[in-house]
């Protein structure tokens, strides 16, 4: 197999591992809305009930990443966490305005608001995990196989 196909083969099972990670984690994410805004604090502030859930996903996420899609051990837990924590800040606050614009300023319906900005995130998300929170350390040409 040449180097280019091994490489897209590659690259296409960690969009294939981001999207189930990513859909498990909009699940936990839109369930934990859904619990908190319908059940357990039906009067709440959406806005704080949306950040709320989209932080008990995003733990789930940095592991489930670091460990499966990723694979990347290449640099320490503590570096990749911060590295996590700044992409994961830069799309929550991108979202939550999403979410705020969509929802108190245009009226939409909070869940088609939740399913679009979500997906909308998605594509910024993946950009930045692969190429900054794990990305892997330069190997030399003897280490990759060339």
């Amino acid at each position: 197999m040449t180097i280019f196909w091994h490489t897209c083969l590659h690259e296409c099972r960690k969009v294939i591992r981001f999207g189930i990670i990513g859909f498990s984690s909009w699940l936990l994410y839109a369930g934990g809305y859904a619990l908190l805004s319908r059940i357990l604090w039906i009067d709440g502030n959406r806005t704080l009930e949306n950040f709320l859930a989209t932080c008990v996903s995003a733990v789930f996420n940095f592991f489930a990443h670091r460990h499966w899609t990723f694979q990347s051990h290449a640099m320490s837990h503590a570096k990749q966490f911060w590295r996590y924590l700044a992409v994961l800040a830069s799309a929550m606050l991108f979202q939550a305005g999403l979410f705020w614009f969509g929802h108190e300023y245009l009226h939409w319906y909070d869940f088609a608001v939740v399913f679009l900005s979500a997906g909308i995130s998605a594509f910024y998300t993946y950009v930045m995990h692969r190429f900054y929170t794990f990305k892997h350390a330069k190997q030399s040409g003897a280490e990759a196989g060339i």
